[in-house]
Parts: C-alpha cells; structure tokens; sequence
C-alpha cells in the first residue's frame, strides 16, 4: 500500500482510533507511517496522550543555524517596519534612543506574540522551517507566548541560545523551536 492510500485512510479515522494509534511506539509503524497519523493528529487539533519518550522521537529541536536565520530575520522585519513607521524622524536622526526603545519594544512584542499563538511562527520561522510547541509537542497557550516574549529581554538570551541550543525564552516558558514536520 502507499503512503498516499495510508493517509487516506487515516483521514476517514474518527479522532479516537487516531489518538489511540498515537499511544504506539514509532516503531510499531511501517517507515513514514507514524508520521502521517501525527500529522493528521496535528491538523485536527487532537489532543495526543504521548509519554516524553514518544514525543523525543516525534519531534526534533531546530538546529542552532534555523535559530539564527530565525533572529536575523524576525528581528530584520521588525527594524524595517519601524524604518517604514518613522522615515521622516529616523532619516534625519532626530530620534532619541530612548523614544527608539519605547517604540521597538511594543512592535517586536505584538510580532512575536501574534504570530507565535496564531500561527505557531514567525516569518523567519516560516522562511527556515521551525515552529514553537510545547514540551509535550502541542499549541502553546497566550500564557506561555507572552512568558516567552518576555522572556526574550533577559540580558545575554541569544548567547546563551547560541551556545546551548535552548535559550532562557525557551527553558521560561516550557515552549520551544522545533523542525517543522512536512
């Protein structure tokens, strides 16, 4: 059988039998296979029940490059839309520093926390791949977003992320960067 006709099948699966089949063991599946319920289980929205073991084979953490090229570009994107929203002060350096803080912090605030809860990424997240999930591999809460937002401002998080792989921001709000499933 296909992996196509696999995945149709699984489509036709009420939510139940598909959380059940979830509670396997990756090897118990042909290759390939566990994939596709997990992805339909994700598309869904059903609630998988998954010991930490099964998740750690599910899900694998991005790679130190995808969290840079993820920075570079989010943070780029957000230095572009406050040179678009202040050309005229900013061009002829009459900003203060102070007022250019007062204003970067809300705009990168407001990208992060609704792209991250709404779509689970950011641009730069989209552009390399990766999306935030909880520990447990599911959609995080507005409460763990807003914890991770935050937590972004603790002196020396990107070093840190550089050097370990998992930043504060991660480790605070239990939501971590992962590879994006296809």
């Amino acid at each position: 059988m296909k992996l196509n006709d696999v995945k149709e099948e699984i489509s036709r699966l009420p939510d139940e039998a598909l959380k059940n089949s979830l509670k396997l063991k990756r090897e118990e599946f042909q290759e390939g296979v566990y994939d596709l319920y997990l992805e339909e289980a994700i598309k869904r929205n059903v609630e998988i029940e998954s010991s930490e073991d099964n998740i750690s084979q599910n899900i694998e953490i991005a790679s130190i490059f995808q969290r840079m090229v993820n920075y570079i570009i989010d943070y780029g994107i957000i230095c572009v839309l406050l040179r678009i929203l202040f050309s005229g002060p900013v061009s002829n350096n009459t900003i203060s520093p102070v007022f250019a803080i007062l204003i970067f912090l809300p705009i990168s605030f407001l990208y992060f926390i609704i792209l991250e809860y709404k779509y689970g990424k950011t641009l730069g997240k989209i552009i390399s791949k990766t999306i935030v999930l909880t520990d447990s591999g599911e959609k995080p809460t507005l409460e763990m977003i807003l914890i991770r937002t935050i937590s972004r401002l603790i002196p020396f998080n990107g070093l840190i992320t550089f050097f370990s792989g998992i930043s504060i921001h991660d480790r605070v709000s239990k939501v971590k960067c992962y590879k994006e499933r296809r």
